[in-house]
């Protein structure tokens, strides 16, 4: 069987994301909030969730990046 790395990052992304809703609705208790840009919501209602996201991701070294290397508008249009 072929899996693409879509389908394995997927999977990973859904399983461990279950996982977690599951030992923090656990360990926090019913009282629980997460905090979202909307405001507090019940762990039990985030599902899915990525814990870490970059709209533009720049290899290039951390020496050489400035100002201008980039079009911050055309990196959100893209």
């Amino acid at each position: 069987m072929n899996f693409s790395r879509r389908t394995i990052l997927k999977g990973a992304v859904l399983s461990l994301g279950a996982l977690g809703a599951g030992i923090a609705t656990r360990a926090a208790g019913p009282a629980a909030r997460v905090n979202t840009v909307l405001g507090p919501i019940k762990p039990g209602t985030l599902g899915v969730t990525l814990m870490h996201e970059h709209i533009l991701v720049d290899f290039v070294g951390a020496d050489r990046i400035a100002p201008g290397r980039y079009d911050p508008e055309e990196v959100i249009r893209t």
